[in-house]
């Protein structure tokens, strides 16, 4: 059964009908593939005074997200600044509220997370050691396919091959 429905005045009076000829709302509401509790309100007069709209997701009648409704005056907000007004006297001239202008004169700029570079140019340091990890599991595997010794070999003596312990601030053998 459908659950969101707009009950025309055609309809409202054909189940209206059914109600008059004495017939149960369960088998009204299989007879015309609605809710029975939908009969019900109908009978009672809550639903069918008037046809009810079809049904709308509440998420179209926000407002689309990202951005701000100022967006349009971001030129004039940094104009305005360069002309060396100050964040009460810019949101002042331009009618707007001082958070708005703040926003968009200090906001961040727009970086993915999957790009690993933090907006001030520094790696974040787990995607760094991840990143690090991966090449030396590559270079480990190379290495092994190309002087034929199996890449566990090669992984369990890489402290010795580089001639100190790969994990930082560990003491191991040294040359």
């Amino acid at each position: 059964m459908p659950t969101h429905q707009a009950f025309t005045p055609e309809k409202v009076a054909a189940i209206k009908a059914d109600i008059a000829l004495g017939l149960t709302h369960k088998a009204i509401g299989a007879r015309h593939q609605i809710h029975p509790s939908s009969v019900s309100k109908i009978n009672r007069g809550i639903i069918g005074k008037r046809a009810l709209p079809p049904a709308v997701p509440a998420s179209s009648m926000l407002r689309p997200r990202g951005g701000s409704k100022y967006t349009g005056l971001v030129p004039q907000i940094h104009a305005l600044r360069e002309q060396k007004y100050s964040v009460k006297e810019i949101s002042q001239k331009l009618n707007i509220p001082t958070g708005a202008v703040n926003y968009h004169l200090y906001k961040r700029p727009n970086t993915s997370s999957s790009e690993g570079a933090l907006p001030n140019g520094h790696i974040n340091k787990h995607v760094a050691t991840g990143i690090a990890y991966a090449e030396t599991e590559r270079f480990v595997a190379v290495l092994a396919q190309r002087l034929g010794v199996p890449a566990d070999f090669l992984r369990s003596r890489l402290s010795e091959l580089l001639g100190r312990s790969p994990i930082r601030g560990a003491s191991g053998p040294a040359n």
